[in-house]
């Protein structure tokens, strides 16, 4: 159920899925990749923040929220917290790491709300936020992804409205390729949002 590895500061790869952890500590020092899925982990504790990390995948587990550390992370690539209890993320975005992330992927959550960031999400490509309790995507989401963002997933949610996409959005054609927008409350006035996703090839 708790696993103690804060002597390994050498460590850079680290996987121990298929346990029953509830706890994980890792010295963080050289760490690049970390895999800890189906697991009933509510925490990860890390001595140093693990700021060489490029890879995290902690689904399939029992957060509420995602370690605050990741915000120190600011090589991260690939994030990935399906399945779990997640009703926040505002924790991991507080400062000005996170540049570097182009996949993130919180599926199968209890996200109600997002606040983002060109910070935080000014390189992204691919967002999966399906299965969640959201209402209503941020006024300037499309804004601050339009110029990266090729696939993003928001189906089964409870979103009514998509932000306003045209609001500080200049006349360049969106990078979106993908789009899923299926099992919410939406209607016909979301489309004239996506006048320039030209690049569009499912929806």
């Amino acid at each position: 159920e708790i696993l103690d590895l804060s002597s390994l500061a050498q460590l850079e790869i680290l996987t121990c899925n298929q346990n029953k952890l509830k706890e994980l500590i890792i010295n963080g020092k050289s760490l690049k990749i970390l895999t800890a899925k189906h697991n009933n982990l509510i925490t990860i504790k890390s001595l140093s923040p693990p700021t060489k990390l490029l890879n995290i995948d902690i689904s399939h587990n029992d957060f509420e929220e995602l370690p605050h550390w990741l915000d120190a992370c600011r090589n991260l690539n690939s994030l990935f917290g399906d399945h779990n209890r997640l009703w926040t993320m505002d924790n991991i975005f507080t400062k000005d790491g996170l540049k570097k992330l182009h996949t993130f992927s919180v599926a199968y959550n209890q996200l109600t709300t997002l606040n983002i960031s060109t910070l935080t999400f000014g390189a992204i490509t691919h967002l999966y936020f399906q299965s969640n309790k959201l209402q209503k995507l941020p006024d300037n989401f499309f804004t601050i992804t339009s110029k990266t963002l090729k696939v993003l997933n928001v189906s089964c949610n409870n979103l009514c409205a998509v932000g306003d996409c045209h609001e500080g959005v200049d006349d360049t054609d969106w990078c979106l390729e993908e789009l899923y927008l299926s099992n919410n409350y939406l209607n016909e006035s979301i489309f004239p949002h996506f006048v320039r996703a030209k690049k569009l090839r499912v929806l």
